[in-house]
């Protein structure tokens, strides 16, 4: 498949982000949107969709988009904001910081989600 260039994938006519700016202005929780990063060109030649659609807009028209202050968190073409732990900054009731001696006690108790499986060392056999 020949790649398209840059002028291919930018529409001018009937830009996604205008749906994007539609929806953060609709939304019920606080969004976003945060502003596009120089390396944009390069994100959006990558995946080959159109600014048309949301996906091409908001990798090439955005940074991210910050939902309910960040807490969710469509990344775009980059932005220092969109990766800043919302749970460090503004964590939320009950939540401490806590570094262990190794910075992390992850590996005494890892969530399920967090667990490594490699295909090698997975059971054939599901529970």
């Amino acid at each position: 498949m020949t790649k398209r260039n840059l002028s291919e994938l930018l529409d001018t006519t009937d830009p996604g982000i205008r749906v994007l700016r539609q929806w953060a202005g609709e939304a019920k929780m606080a969004c976003e949107l945060l502003a596009p990063s120089a390396e944009r060109e390069a994100v959006l030649l990558d995946p080959q969709v159109t600014t048309r659609s949301t996906l091409g807009a908001l990798a090439y028209d955005t940074g991210g988009m910050l939902i309910d202050g960040g807490w969710i968190r469509l990344l775009g073409s980059g932005h220092s904001a969109a990766f800043t732990s919302r749970s460090w900054t503004t964590p939320q009731d009950g939540q401490v910081h806590l570094r262990t001696a190794s910075g992390s006690a992850s590996h005494l108790c890892p969530h399920a989600e967090h667990v490594l499986l490699l295909a090698k060392k997975r059971s054939a056999t599901t529970t």
